[in-house]
């Protein structure tokens, strides 16, 4: 299962497909003949879209684009773009679905967070204190005042 902020744009996801004759990872496949869904509890599910084919790895984030990640030393690994609604607030879940003719349907749950694990500094909350962020620094600010002080 991933993770991800509430309201979190820009996602690239990475996605394993697998041949639905063998069961073996699939390389080379033609991304435009895939499908992105995605599902959120509460919602009318989403439109199945066509993907469609990034310039490259280092092409910048397109709802619905992908491309295959190394086709030897990553076989059958794929980024895709997932569009920005998925993530959006009013669910704390979404199901993303990639399918398309010759490979099994592939699932990613994604739990919906309010806090920003990532963000060290504040974990995506706002108006919090000044104290809050800076208090391993006024504390030992203030053990090193109070010893001074016993000395």
């Amino acid at each position: 299962m991933s993770e991800r902020v509430k309201g979190a744009t820009s996602v690239s996801l990475m996605f394993r497909l697998v041949d639905s004759s063998t069961g073996l990872a699939k390389s080379g496949i033609d991304v435009t003949t895939l499908f992105l869904q995605y599902d959120r509890p509460g919602e009318a599910a989403s439109t199945a879209t066509s993907l469609t084919l990034l310039a490259a790895l280092t092409t910048a984030y397109a709802a619905y684009g992908a491309i295959e990640i190394n086709s030897t030393r990553s076989k059958g690994v794929y980024r895709v773009d997932i569009p920005n609604g998925a993530f959006g607030s009013g669910a704390d879940e979404v199901v993303i679905t990639i399918s398309g003719t010759g490979i099994e349907p592939t699932t990613r749950l994604v739990s919906l967070t309010s806090f920003d694990a990532p963000n060290a500094a504040t974990g995506g909350l706002t108006n919090l204190h000044p104290a809050v962020t800076t208090e391993p620094t006024n504390a030992r600010a203030a053990r090193r005042a109070s010893f001074r002080a016993m000395t």
